[in-house]
């Protein structure tokens, strides 16, 4: 979940999240986003999430690629976060290890 301060300001919050009487967030179940939705057509029930795919094994024998798909994860999930105090910054992507793997430093 976002943080409440982040979903406040979001021009699109109330399509997605229902404020609480806790006057907090939360997200709209299935039925009160279809039932709200103007593009009920387009209904879909498929998500892959990138915790999903965390436990996907398509690399059963070959280690290095699970270590590269780790760290791809890794990074997609720091770029990301929807708080820009805690997203990674270009410098932080471009030194990131699934970016930075095989160049060699300058001095």
């Amino acid at each position: 979940m976002p943080p409440d301060h982040l979903l406040d300001k979001g021009q699109k919050t109330a399509r997605y999240f229902t404020k609480t009487e806790c006057n907090s967030w939360r997200l709209k179940t299935h039925q009160e986003y279809w039932q709200d939705c103007p593009h009920r057509q387009y209904q879909t029930e498929v998500c892959l999430s990138l915790d999903k795919l965390r436990l996907m094994r398509l690399e059963r024998k070959n280690k290095s690629e699970a270590v590269e798909r780790k760290q791809c994860i890794d990074l997609l999930e720091a770029m990301l976060n929807l708080d820009e105090a805690e997203r990674i910054t270009p410098i932080g992507i471009l030194t990131h290890p699934f970016i930075a793997k095989g160049q060699k430093r300058s001095k």
